[in-house]
């Protein structure tokens, strides 16, 4: 009986010390509080906190704590397409939609001696598309349309412009099999004009 009384008085004094240990603590805490980095408001000690680690935190929330990180981070500025003027997502200068009208643009002020051949017929074939010149001139295929060049690109100066060599008039919507028998010479430009008549 009488450990059992002693046991229970030594945890008593133990729970005593311990509540007077944190109220040294709290005490302690209340004479130099941590201040708020962000706010500059002190940090109040909540009732279930430990003062140590009320100690270890800068920022009373974590909005004060993301407001401090941020604050003076470079943030880019907003992009527009320069031509239609709509708001971009990336470091691109035009929107997808004006960006093959751009470069149609672009590469038709380019010199022949500065674009590669893929890229003055990709030019001619977007120009093809844009005058609606799309069915094969012999055999009206549609699936797949290669731009012809009448006057071919080797005589044409180096210093010709790439929309000079791409003009409507100088281009003729061929499929790939007649695309290769004309510039092959096994198709004539009077057999296909003649076909067409």
């Amino acid at each position: 009986m009488r450990s059992v009384k002693h046991s229970e008085a030594a945890r008593q004094n133990q729970l005593k010390a311990a509540a007077a240990c944190r109220q040294k603590a709290i005490d302690k805490y209340n004479q130099s509080p941590n201040v708020c980095l962000q706010c500059k408001q002190t940090m109040v000690l909540k009732e279930n906190q430990e003062p140590c680690e009320v100690r270890r935190k800068k920022f009373c929330s974590q909005s004060c704590s993301s407001r401090f990180t941020n604050t003076g981070r470079f943030r880019a500025p907003k992009r527009f397409c320069q031509l239609c003027g709509k708001r971009l997502r990336n470091k691109a200068n035009h929107c997808i939609g004006c960006r093959s009208k751009f470069l149609r643009e672009a590469t038709g002020l380019t010199r022949k001696k500065d674009a590669s051949q893929v890229r003055i017929s990709t030019h001619a074939r977007m120009t093809l598309f844009e005058n609606g010149l799309l069915p094969c001139k012999v055999c009206g295929y549609t699936f797949w349309v290669e731009a012809a060049h009448i006057k071919a690109v080797r005589t044409f100066s180096s210093d010709s412009l790439v929309k000079e060599i791409n003009e409507k008039e100088n281009l003729l919507p061929l499929c790939p099999n007649h695309h290769l028998e004309f510039d092959r010479g096994k198709l004539s430009l009077q057999q296909i004009l003649g076909l067409v008549a």
